[in-house]
């Protein structure tokens, strides 16, 4: 009966969508983040420099495919669901997160944060995976985190903010920090 409500042509789907995707795991993709993330730190790097164009360069053939993932993961979730554990299984409902949580083109949470909404809703994300990817998106684009998930890391930025940010938590169902 278990395997009645599994989806195994998606559980593949999504397997070899990671397998194909392991490229951008490389040191030649990591080390280019690492190198962008870093000069965008440092206001003596230049953002003109031939280092720095042929690293982000790199970034951006990443970040696309990230984007073209993403994408074709939204549709097929719009059209079956959210990939839970008990859709996809739980290695193929790990991948779907992870797409997600690299989905930097929607800047603004536009357009998963119905969707991410509906799934905490129905019990298909836990609290924790709703407020770190709400929160590394907000960190991602300058702006201050708002449930602050992981709670470490954020330590000195809360601040003032702990009483927002913990009656934001509990609406999700997160301790208060």
């Amino acid at each position: 009966q278990r395997d009645l409500e599994r989806n195994k042509e998606w559980q593949a789907e999504l397997l070899a969508t990671a397998e194909a995707n392991k490229k951008y795991a490389s040191n030649k993709y990591t080390s280019a983040m690492e190198f962008c993330a870093a000069c965008m730190k440092n206001k003596t790097c230049s953002k003109t420099s031939p280092d720095y164009l042929s690293n982000y360069k790199v970034v951006k053939e990443k970040m696309k495919a990230d984007s073209v993932t993403a994408v074709a993961l939204i549709s097929k979730i719009q059209a079956q669901g959210f990939p839970s554990m008990k859709l996809v299984g739980k290695k193929g409902s790990d991948i779907a997160r992870n797409i997600l949580l690299n989905y930097d083109a929607d800047r603004k949470n536009e357009r998963l944060d119905g969707m991410l909404s509906k799934a905490l809703l129905d019990g298909n994300i836990s609290p924790e995976f709703y407020a770190t990817l709400i929160d590394r998106r907000n960190t991602m684009n300058g702006l201050m985190p708002e449930f602050y998930e992981p709670v470490t890391g954020y330590e000195k930025t809360i601040g003032k903010d702990v009483a927002v940010a913990n009656k934001k938590r509990r609406t999700i169902g997160l301790y208060p920090i």
